[in-house]
């Protein structure tokens, strides 16, 4: 009885609260109770009963109800309504518009009740046509579907003959069953204005191309004379001016019924247009298939986009600034954009940065174009010459002949000067790229210019020395602050200050003092420790102190002997005055007292005038 009223304890309990063990698969028991395996094994004393109970089905989730004497399985949650599927945006520009690809029944029924005389007649005319179309267009053609093949068998050509019985073979035509391209850029001459247009481009758009093709390069804009870019309009809201748009793309099929019956299916794309207005050219265009049923309507399709499209539009794209497509995120916008590129006419493409690059390919095409095509009067020598024999430099756009623009170079590259290949025209201060200065030097001169823009760069960095042994860049190793180099390509580790062996924190060996002090015996015995080649640059440097001056900006050594006090750093092209050592700015030099004179005493000892002489007969402008 124990044993039963202690099960009898142990079912109350139960009721009252989760059984403790974990819950796995329960079985009915005589009861009416469920219960793990390890519940009839306890409370059951074995594993009849549970061999005999039939399984339970395991819930989702149970609560125990209050005064009962079983678990009730809770009610599962109501399922969360579902967000409609958002549709995939297009990948394409053409291939959901069906009607191009595959005719539609209401056609194959046209084309099925055709007489076989019509059918004929038709397809001779598509053929015709289309040759006439391939032969007037032929840039602005390309095949997109179908085939190029002969017009039909009676016009193939016959198998070729011996090399003696050869004869001209006609030039096989556009299947007409074939999707043609047309790509119809707008007629100039056709406006009453110029077509220049002008875009608003976002601020995070205009970053990413610091100057749009066509906007003139300002004052520090675009790469200096040391080649760093920077840019004054990144962030400007100035809409952006185009003077030459992408074309308009026109695809087009010739259905069997054509030209008797039907008209052709055609379908417009364009970037800088929207779908709205695509609908308004595609209507327009409707219009002229009707006008000219019966009779060839490509070329006439192409010639009214090309003169006629833009005046069509109620409201002219020209006349405000265009606007790039807003991002299509929404599951709304996408499926809008999915129907709008299923039809006829829809905007091509989407995204404003591919709409944005779109644009600027073709401005930078068409400038080329244009430049290509035209006589250029040269800077430098101011003759006429044709662009085969001119070069552009790309960041300024200032246009030379070759040979005086190589010429320029070539005796820049003679003084050493190679951070001063810029632009030759005067106000102009922007680097020229390395590929065009390969272009106009030979391959030993833009060698060397190569190493000197090399050594150039390295002399910027306050952190590189030159090594004294093999004259390759050392590093210090404490940074711009410490004392200790080490060359990285013979490890010769020493003192930048006096370029001898790392010393530690002994002071520097001042051998200038002890050559100057030394008699012969101690001269020799310098020579012997340090050799010749340290002691005379022990003199060479002496001599450099005493007749040269450091360029305030890349430090350089700077010998002036002779001319006037305006000096221009041969290494970095950095312009100073030798007298105050400040950055030369217009008007630096002027008279009076207190003032940087622009000769000293050492110009007019050389050209042997005294300086009211000098003045006397000589005006000086271009400094003052």
């Amino acid at each position: 009885m124990a044993k039963i009223g202690s099960f009898k304890d142990t079912r109350a309990r139960t009721d009252r609260g989760r059984p403790s063990r974990a819950m796995d698969e329960r079985r009915c028991a005589p009861d009416g109770l469920h219960y793990t395996r390890d519940e009839f094994r306890e409370y059951f004393g074995g594993l009849t009963e549970w061999n005999a109970a039939k399984p339970a089905a395991k819930p989702a989730t149970s609560k125990l109800q209050p005064n009962a004497q079983s678990f009730v399985p809770a009610a599962p949650p109501a399922p969360a309504p579902e967000a409609p599927p958002r549709p995939p945006p297009p990948q394409d520009a053409w291939s959901a518009f069906l009607p191009l690809w595959k005719p539609s029944a209401n056609e194959e029924a046209s084309a099925s009740a055709l007489p076989s005389d019509e059918a004929e007649a038709n397809l001779d005319s598509q053929c015709d046509e289309l040759t006439a179309v391939a032969a007037i267009y032929e840039r602005e053609l390309r095949v997109v579907g179908g085939q190029t093949a002969t017009a039909d068998s009676e016009h193939a050509p016959a198998p070729a003959a011996a090399a003696s019985e050869l004869e001209p073979i006609e030039e096989p035509s556009i299947d007409p069953s074939a999707v043609i391209e047309l790509r119809v850029a707008i007629d100039a001459d056709a406006m009453e204005t110029p077509p220049v247009a002008r875009v608003n481009v976002p601020p995070a758009l205009r970053k990413a191309i610091p100057r749009l093709p066509g906007e003139a390069a300002a004052e520090g804009d675009g790469a200096t004379a040391d080649g760093a870019s920077s840019s004054s309009s990144s962030g400007g809201s100035d809409p952006w001016p185009v003077d030459s748009l992408p074309p308009l793309v026109l695809r087009v099929r010739l259905p069997a019924a054509y030209p008797s019956q039907a008209s052709p299916v055609f379908g417009v794309r364009c970037a800088w247009l929207s779908d709205e207005q695509l609908v308004q050219l595609c209507n327009g265009l409707d219009t002229v298939c009707v006008e000219s049923a019966g009779g060839p309507v490509i070329c006439e399709l192409v010639e009214w986009l090309r003169t006629e499209a833009l005046r069509s539009l109620p409201d002219s794209p020209l006349s405000r600034p265009l606007e790039l497509p807003a991002d299509e995120t929404t599951a709304e916008a996408v499926a809008g954009a999915v129907e709008a590129v299923a039809s006829r006419s829809a905007r091509w493409p989407r995204s404003a940065p591919e709409v944005l690059s779109e644009l600027v390919a073709h401005a930078q095409e068409a400038s080329e174009r244009a430049w290509r095509e035209a006589l250029h009067d040269c800077g430098i020598c101011f003759d006429t010459c044709s662009s085969l024999d001119c070069v552009r430099f790309f960041r300024c756009g200032h246009t030379f002949c070759r040979s005086c623009a190589s010429g320029y170079f070539g005796s820049l590259m003679a003084d050493g000067a190679a951070c001063a290949i810029t632009c030759p025209e005067p106000s102009c201060r922007l680097a020229v790229t390395p590929p065009e200065v390969k272009a106009l030097l030979d391959a030993e001169t833009y060698e060397r210019f190569e190493k000197l823009t090399v050594q150039s760069s390295l002399a910027g960095m306050k952190d590189i020395v030159w090594c004294p042994r093999c004259e390759y860049p050392a590093f210090l190793v404490d940074g711009e602050a410490g004392r200790l180099a080490l060359c990285g390509k013979c490890s010769f580790s020493f003192c930048k200050e006096c370029n001898q062996s790392w010393h530690g924190l002994s002071p520097c060996a001042n051998l200038a003092t002890r050559w100057r002090n030394a008699d012969e015996a101690g001269r020799a015995a310098l020579r012997a420790k340090y050799g010749e080649r340290v002691l005379e640059e022990v003199q060479s440097s002496e001599w450099m102190q005493q007749n040269t001056k450091p360029c305030p900006n890349c430090q350089t050594h700077v010998e002036k002997n002779g001319g006037c006090n305006h000096i221009t750093c041969r290494h970095c092209n950095f312009e100073w005055c030798w007298l105050c050592n400040c950055k030369y700015q217009p008007g630096h030099f002027r008279r009076g007292p207190g003032g940087c004179q622009q000769f000293s005493q050492d110009f007019f000892d050389e050209i042997g005038m005294t300086q009211h002489d000098f003045e006397a007969n000589f005006v000086v402008t271009n400094h003052w």
